[in-house]
């Protein structure tokens, strides 16, 4: 069954993980993109024109999400959130982001995630470790270069010195080198459009204007999955409470880091003309880790088989109605 082919933890399931990516991102070739670069900053307009060609850049964010799932896999896994080693948390990173036809194209959001991943695993990291300035450090850096990508991502810095409280107990130079981290990308990019005479351009438009997508996102979008999506998440996130109580304290802290990041990434809506294609993209990182905890805690395997099932059935409907 579907599912339990993602329970293994043979390397084989990983590939299988990267051609889901690619198989889910097939329509992407045959539609015309719903995304669009609004901005003035010239990073951002030239990662318009690199994936300006259509196939180019499907293919190339399919297997970029592909690569962004093991990623988050591997995090999850190497650091025990769960039993038993497998690929559910890829594959409902794969799946989620694979589920909707207007968001089939490279886009500021999907290029940012990257570097949020990478933040997390510095995060993640912080727990009980002595010597630690270069991982709080990188922790910034990489959540500053997120936000320079896509700047509505400056709310969820927070994070970083709430774990640093939480997961370790810190002294005051810690948050002065995470801010440090974090405003060290601002710092380069002024300067490169200092000097190459583009200071201007990082204007009022640039700031505020950080809505991706040019149609409305829940007119044109799969209903029927995202109704399946938020029955299934708020299982998982029931289940996920329950879950803490059961949990060691490393286990239960960086659950709960994990819960904090999706409460964070909820205001970055008020500040991108509500463009929910956004908040969706910058939720899926979390969600997929609490559905997945959700789906392989189930006592009857049949349970989470129909879920999935359903989940998939949803989002193959939408090409027919």
């Amino acid at each position: 069954m579907l599912f339990n082919i993602f329970k293994s933890n043979q390397r084989i399931t990983g590939v299988g993980v990267f051609m889901l990516s690619i198989l889910l991102w097939v329509p992407g070739y045959f539609k015309e993109a719903s995304i669009v670069f609004n901005y003035k900053d010239p990073l951002l307009s030239a990662m318009g024109y690199l994936m300006g060609t259509g196939g180019v850049n499907v293919f190339f964010t399919s297997v970029l999400i592909g690569g962004q799932a093991i990623f988050l896999n591997y995090l999850i896994n190497d650091h025990k959130l769960f039993k038993s080693t497998h690929f559910v948390v890829a594959f409902f990173y794969v799946l989620l982001n694979g589920a909707c036809y207007d968001l089939f194209s490279f886009n500021p959001v999907v290029f940012a995630n990257t570097f949020i991943l990478l933040g997390l695993h510095q995060l993640f990291r912080l727990y009980n470790l002595t010597s630690s300035l270069s991982v709080i450090f990188n922790a910034g850096l990489f959540f500053g270069i997120g936000a320079l990508l896509y700047p509505p991502l400056v709310l969820v810095f927070p994070l970083v010195w709430v774990s640093l409280s939480y997961l370790r107990s810190p002294k005051a130079n810690d948050y002065l080198v995470a801010i440090i981290g974090f405003i060290v990308p601002f710092v380069y990019w002024g300067v490169y459009l200092f000097l190459t005479d583009n200071l201007a351009d990082f204007n009022e438009d640039v700031i505020f204007q950080h809505h991706i997508i040019n149609s409305p996102f829940i007119a044109g979008s799969n209903l029927y999955f995202f109704a399946c999506l938020g029955v299934v998440f708020l299982l998982a996130l029931f289940s996920g409470i329950g879950f803490l109580n059961r949990s060691i304290v490393k286990i239960r802290k960086l659950f709960v880091l994990l819960l904090l990041f999706l409460i964070l990434c909820l205001p970055t809506v008020l500040f991108n003309y509500y463009d929910f294609a956004a908040l969706y993209l910058l939720l899926i990182p979390g969600a997929s880790v609490v559905i997945a905890n959700f789906m392989v805690t189930l006592k009857k395997g049949w349970q989470a088989e129909l879920l999935v099932l359903l989940l998939v059935a949803a989002m193959i409907l939408h090409y027919f109605l």
